[in-house]
């Protein structure tokens, strides 16, 4: 069932009963699957700073070469950043594993190239031959080298024995034999999702190698968008391969979008775990903790808090859900000289609990009064819940992990990026969170902010969507105002994402400058049982910003900010594929999506898709109507445009993206649709230009 059918009989059902049919399939009483495999610590390290000289592809082979060696004793340890360094220095004093810090990467080779049976040569035009070969390595021990590091790795006497460049012509061929031939040998409870086209992003998933060839983990590198087609049908056959609560390590494909690759992981019930540039996972997840108790954090009581007629808000930064944030949080925020001057709430990992427990340790032991752990933004760790054939697994282990971590606060992310713009709304599901996370004081969602998504108040705990959210080039400062400013009634909650590149100090100096009499700062459980008890006590209804109009000016200035961008974007779109289908395909392989195979009709008509739920979506909120669900925007913008000309192009469009995997389309077909779509909008930009003429 793909994600939308399933979305649709969710959307069909009553409340919680289209998420509770498979309830009583799960016994509260069985057992957690033990995920991460679990091997001896180090008793001391061999570690190297890894040259910045380094090519992708020689970091590939020391990171393979680590896991191989590590895989028989944690011995070998890659000191890629100053985070690194600091983990190491912490394992030794904290857990006492001594280390030395070899002279360079030739010196860790030869003390313990004895110990790997050879290498696998891979060629570098065929990027995915990398991942086929760190999968072979690891039954081999065996491992990858590129044909132009094999000179120098034979200088370490190390044979090859296997090769397998010219096997495969393309991505197809090279996971279809995978998929026969070394799945069945895999790691049946981890996939590797790691990118191979270098240089472009995420590629830095290649410092995952160590874990992946270290515990026989299939990797795979295939697009998740609908719009690759024949690559989207090739990934769920992979994920047919495995049960659910599967977890992806790495991150996706650089053809692909993170909310794609989520809910296609999601329909299976996988669980998602972005560790970008996270190193050393052998190491890290082998650290065990002498006590197994749970780590607490303080406990606020309803009771003892009183609400105000103020301002009261709850900052949290994002990305806490992800391994490279837990590593790296100590080299950003956590050594920023504000931290710990103001509360503040840090999106957390819960299943870093089994799968880097020294972190976890140092954080909950250093954090200050002033900082307060959330689980999520996702739960457990990154998924959509809702997309699950069994949601109630993942809450289960959500529940499980942050009882471990001392969690009391989660958010939720239910994101199906194909139908809605911001979270899918789920009126059953609050009584899931509240039967499968009774631990929590309440629960918060929203990846993006919306002052006019519904929150639920009624029947307990709250669960409330992110009032406004701070992103990188904002003036911090003016975003506060003008949404205090447009929300006059009084108490004011407002739960606030702050996406992670922004520095703490920025939020400092933003807050310093508004009334300090007025607006409180607090942690989130605080903030969710302060609604409870406004709510009881009547202060407030379940809409936290019932007064809309100056609301909907932010909503209509911000959309027609955004259209003069998008505009553009049109034109420079029109120009593309105005010359021709030679043209448009040589374009587009200039671009990571023309690494695999281009179909330049579906490429384009998936584009002139997108560009036209963007053009609804805007035309909408510029005139201060917030919509979320697109295809009722586009019912919406029927009724609200009705005057323009071809206005049909719009549900046409819808009917396209309903049946995208029925058709075929070729470029002229779809260059038809485009030029429509470009007559629509620039009808729409005139009228606005007339209008703020006027």
């Amino acid at each position: 069932m793909y994600r939308r059918d399933f979305l649709k009989t969710v959307l069909a059902s009553s409340g919680v009963l289209a998420f509770g049919a498979n309830m009583n399939c799960i016994s509260q009483k069985d057992e957690l699957i033990n995920i991460f495999p679990k091997e001896a610590p180090p008793t001391k390290l061999w570690a190297i700073k890894i040259p910045q000289k380094l090519n992708w592809h020689e970091k590939n082979f020391l990171t393979c070469f680590q896991g191989l060696i590590n895989k028989i004793q944690n011995r070998i340890y890659l000191v890629h950043s100053k985070a690194d360094k600091f983990w190491l220095d912490y394992y030794k004093e904290t857990f006492g594993i001594e280390y030395q810090l070899l002279e360079n990467p030739a010196e860790l080779i030869r003390k313990f190239a004895g110990e790997i049976s050879g290498y696998i040569l891979y060629d570098e035009e065929m990027g995915h031959s990398l991942n086929l070969a760190t999968t072979m390595g690891s039954f081999q021990n065996a491992v990858p080298v590129s044909k132009s590091l094999e000179n120098k790795i034979e200088e370490f006497r190390i044979k090859k024995v296997d090769d397998v460049c010219g096997r495969w012509e393309n991505l197809y061929q090279a996971y279809e034999w995978a998929l026969e031939e070394l799945t069945p040998k895999c790691n049946k409870k981890m996939i590797g999702n790691l990118c191979v086209h270098e240089p472009y992003w995420p590629t830095s998933t290649f410092a995952n190698r160590d874990y992946v060839i270290a515990n026989n983990i299939f990797s795979v590198d295939i697009s998740s968008s609908e719009r690759d087609k024949r690559d989207y049908q090739l990934l769920r056959k992979v994920y047919q391969a495995y049960p659910e609560e599967t977890v992806v390590i790495g991150w996706h494909c650089v053809r692909d979008k993170e909310h794609e690759a989520i809910a296609l992981q999601s329909e299976f019930g996988f669980y998602g775990m972005c560790s970008l540039r996270t190193a050393n996972l052998t190491v890290h997840s082998s650290i065990q903790l002498k006590e197994k108790k749970p780590f607490v954090q303080r406990k606020v009581k309803k009771k003892d808090l009183k609400v105000d007629n103020k301002v009261y808000i709850a900052y949290m930064a994002t990305d806490g859900d992800a391994a490279w944030f837990v590593q790296n949080l100590i080299n950003t925020d956590w050594a920023n000289p504000t931290h710990g001057e103001f509360k503040y709430n840090w999106g957390f990992l819960p299943m870093a609990y089994d799968l880097m427990p020294g972190m976890v340790k140092y954080y909950f032991e250093n954090k200050t009064s002033n900082d307060y752990f959330v689980a999520g933004p996702a739960g457990a760790t990154y998924t959509y819940p809702h997309l699950h054939p069994q949601p109630e697994k993942f809450l289960r282990l959500s529940n499980y992990y942050m009882k471990k971590c001392g969690l009391t606060t989660v958010h939720i992310t239910n994101w199906n990026d194909r139908d809605w713009w911001q979270e899918v709304d789920l009126p059953g599901f609050p009584k899931l969170l509240r039967k499968y996370l009774a631990n929590c004081v309440g629960y918060v969602r929203g990846m993006g902010e919306s002052a006019f998504e519904k929150h639920y108040l009624k029947g307990g705990k709250p669960y409330i969507f992110c009032g406004e959210g701070i992103h990188r080039g904002n003036d911090i400062y003016q975003v506060m105002k003008d949404f205090i400013d447009a929300c006059t009634n009084r108490p004011l909650f407002v739960y606030n994402l702050v996406n992670h590149s922004i520095p703490m100090n920025e939020i400092k100096e933003a807050m310093d400058k508004l009334p300090q009499d007025k607006i409180e700062l607090v942690h989130l459980d605080e903030l969710l049982l302060l609604i409870e008890k406004a709510y009881d006590e009547g202060k407030i209804s379940e809409d936290l910003y019932p007064e809309k109009e100056g609301l909907q000016r932010i909503l209509a200035n911000e959309a027609k900010q955004a259209w003069i961008r998008f505009y553009t974007e049109l034109n420079d779109f029109q120009t593309q594929y105005e010359k021709g289908e030679t043209a448009y395909i040589d374009n587009i392989r200039k671009l990571p999506i023309g690494l695999e195979q281009i179909v330049p009709g579906e490429i384009l008509a998936f584009t002139t898709i997108w560009h036209g739920m963007t053009l609804v979506k805007l035309s909408l909120e510029s005139r201060g109507t917030y919509v979320n669900h697109k295809p009722t925007a586009t019912r919406d913008f029927i009724n609200e445009f009705s005057s323009l000309p071809d206005i049909k192009i719009v549900k046409d469009l819808q009917k396209m993206w309903n049946d995208w995997h029925k058709i075929t389309i070729s470029f002229q077909q779809a260059k038809i649709f485009a030029d429509r779509l470009l007559r629509i909008a620039r009808e729409i930009n005139n009228e606005s230009r007339r209008i703020n003429r006027a």
